[in-house]
Formats: structure tokens, C-alpha cells, sequence
């Protein structure tokens, strides 16, 4: 899993878990089923821009308003 997450956070790791804060530009591991979406509001942008991510399956979770799945 990658988290996706502001700027002032990425190149960073998670607390705990280790789990590293990478740039939207950067775009998600090919490796990655899932992908935490820390910027919530920029959600209709990441999805155009990980278009790819998302037609093989990939999904974000989100956590705002409640923990969910978003996918295609």
C-alpha cells in the first residue's frame, strides 16, 4: 500500500507502520492494490491522473467522510 498526501508529508513515512507518503506526480506503484488517498478533496483530479491504476483493478481508500473503497 502507498499513501497519498500532501506536500508538506511526502517523502515521508507513515508513524508505526512505515507505509511511504508519496507525490500524486509520482504516480502509484504498479505493484500497489490499494492506495490510501490522504487528500480527500482532491479525489475527481487523482482518479483522472491514475487512470491506469484504476482500469487494472487498483483502488484508493479514503477515510472522509467514512472509511470507503473508490474505484472506477
Amino acid at each position: 500500500m502507498q499513501l497519498i498526501q500532501q506536500k508538506s508529508e511526502q517523502g515521508k513515512f507513515t508513524p508505526g507502520k512505515h507505509i511511504p507518503i508519496r507525490s500524486p506526480g509520482n504516480g502509484i506503484d504498479q505493484n500497489a492494490d490499494y492506495a490510501f488517498l490522504g487528500v480527500w478533496n482532491f479525489v475527481k483530479e487523482i482518479k483522472k491522473k491514475e487512470i491506469f491504476f484504476l482500469k487494472r483493478g487498483g483502488k484508493f481508500i479514503s477515510h472522509v467522510p467514512s472509511v470507503k473503497l473508490i474505484g472506477i
